[in-house]
């Protein structure tokens, strides 16, 4: 845009210094930001949204019992097995 305005466009110099901490702290922002909007907006339909799919109230048990038990565990043996 600055071209098409007659402004000379400077190419030729050192790109800014990169600011990692500010970049994962966004990025950290806006992915809690958008879990967020997710945990509380679809939390409260989920019921709803399994009585109308026809799913038995057993299947939700089980899932919440996979999700807060199991979903850590292969996390935890990677981490158990050295990995970074």
């Amino acid at each position: 845009m600055e071209a098409a305005l007659g402004r000379r466009l400077d190419t030729g110099g050192p790109a800014a210094p990169a600011q990692p901490r500010r970049i994962v702290g966004q990025g950290a922002a806006a992915l809690a930001a958008g879990m967020g909007v997710g945990r509380f907006a679809y939390t409260p339909t989920l019921p709803l949204m399994h009585a109308q799919a026809g799913l038995p109230p057993q299947l939700d048990a089980l899932r919440h019992r996979f999700a807060h038990h199991l979903g850590p565990l292969p996390s935890r043996v990677h981490t158990i097995r050295g990995g970074n």
